[in-house]
């Protein structure tokens, strides 16, 4: 290992594992930093990335989240929470992410195997907070009002929720998965315009 590189891994912590293994969620680069028994950093790979020869573990961090990234947009590795566009914030079980791991062919350390046999936690549906018909009426004038901005036809709201999802993704913004739940906002908004 490089000295300058095993200087700069000496500044991660150990892993706090008992902590780890109570969190319900991991993301990719906190279970990467967790198989090398370090403390998850935030954006590891940029404390890393200057060094052009790294030897390990500094390289195979940099080349597993690499394969990370490439496992979630190919579909093998299955986003279980909240799905943002820099791949290293989605958010997976433990179990799902360890399961992964092995389909590699990695070492898991001792204080992770056994959440691999463990279920997966139950995903609740959120509590939603009804809106008011007030507010709802507020929230969908401002839907309608920036929809006639963006020049969205909102008799085609189906077409316009398209649209706004490639919107959503040219600035990054995380939007609802499904196409029709903003649709039906869209329609909301429209035919509230009409009542008015």
């Amino acid at each position: 290992m490089s000295g300058y590189l095993e200087t700069h891994l000496m500044l991660f912590k150990k892993a706090d594992f008992e902590n780890w293994l109570r969190r319900p969620i991991w993301t990719l680069e906190e279970g990467i930093q967790l198989l090398f028994g370090i403390e998850p950093k935030h954006n590891v790979e940029y404390a890393l990335r200057d060094h052009q020869k790294c030897s390990n573990p500094g390289r195979e961090i940099i080349i597993r989240l690499d394969i990370g990234d490439r496992s979630i947009k190919s579909g093998k590795l299955k986003v279980d929470g909240d799905y943002y566009p820099a791949h290293r914030a989605c958010e997976l079980y433990p179990a799902t992410f360890l399961s992964w791991v092995k389909s590699n062919g990695w070492e898991i350390p001792d204080e992770l195997a056994g959440m691999l046999s463990s279920s997966e936690p139950v995903q609740l549906e959120p509590v939603e907070k009804n809106l008011d018909t007030r507010e709802r009426t507020t929230l969908l004038q401002i839907i309608a009002a920036l929809a006639a901005e963006a020049e969205l036809d909102l008799e085609k709201h189906s077409k316009a929720a398209e649209t706004l999802l490639a919107i959503g993704a040219k600035h990054g913004l995380e939007m609802p998965k499904k196409k029709d739940t903003i649709a039906g906002k869209l329609k909301d908004a429209r035919d509230l315009q009409k009542t008015r």
